[in-house]
């Protein structure tokens, strides 16, 4: 237990400090939930809730000075909560990911707050040239930004004992279907989200494609995925072949192709 809680302290840490660079994807509920699941040996139970998550967070984007509910600190507490010692259903954990999400969206104000003061710091610092002090006062920012996930982390980590399983599995189970029945309409509703952005002429006919495949031939999802990327690889190659003939051609040739 003490080795799952450090394991899960230190993706708890990557993925705060990832929620700002945005360079290795560990805030990701994907990546992070599945993380944590294998600290607590149960990484199908991770995946799980991970995809879940992902499918319903996918929309959840910082729009110019509004910020939206963080994402890092509600995969950290679902995947704690369901994985760990408390072993939550995955829709009791969808609702739990909300509500720190909520939580993480003010730490995270707060946090951008006194990023400002170290910014201004930075600046005077550029001024005169102090490039180790530009250094420094970059390294403490992002360790900020990883405590800023990782301290509310421990604390979700003493709670999420068997007592607190135990609560949520006095919930009587008409209440915890319903609770089911509501994380999958949230996970509708980012799917939509994801429809919407990938709703063009060029695109539908691989999204249909894709589900007729699946139903006649009765694949599973890890054998669509693997295909999906497969035809992915060989869209690009044919596509990069196809501009560099083009590039090669005579732009005369081409005038009159296009007349």
């Amino acid at each position: 237990m003490l080795l799952a809680s450090c394991l899960t302290l230190i993706v708890a840490f990557l993925a705060g400090l990832d929620g700002i660079l945005d360079e290795w994807q560990f805030y990701q509920p994907i990546v992070t939930c599945t993380l944590i699941g294998a600290a607590f040996s149960d990484i199908s139970t991770g995946i799980l809730l991970g995809a879940t998550l992902q499918i319903i967070m996918s929309g959840w984007i910082n729009l110019a000075s509004v910020i939206s509910p963080d994402i890092s600190f509600a995969s950290v507490t679902a995947a704690i909560m369901v994985c760990g010692p408390a072993h939550l259903q995955i829709g009791q954990g969808v609702l739990v990911a909300i509500g720190a999400a909520v939580i993480g969206r003010l730490l995270t104000i707060r946090t951008r707050k006194l990023m400002v003061n170290i910014a201004h710091k930075a600046d005077q610092a550029a001024e005169i040239s102090k490039l180790s002090e530009i250094n420094r006062l970059q390294w403490i920012s992002m360790g900020i930004q990883g405590l800023r996930v990782m301290i509310p982390s421990v604390i979700v980590l003493m709670l999420s004992n068997v007592t607190i399983g135990h609560w949520f599995r006095m919930i009587p189970q008409s209440v915890n279907t319903g609770i089911n029945a509501a994380a999958s309409l949230i996970a509708v509703v980012g799917f939509s989200i994801i429809i919407t952005t990938i709703e063009s002429r060029a695109l539908w006919i691989w999204f249909a494609g894709g589900f007729l495949i699946a139903t006649f031939f009765k694949l599973t999802l890890t054998f669509v995925i693997l295909l999906g990327v497969v035809l992915t690889i060989l869209y690009i190659i044919i596509e990069n072949r196809h501009n560099g003939k083009k590039d090669q051609s005579d732009p005369f040739s081409d005038e009159l192709d296009d007349l």
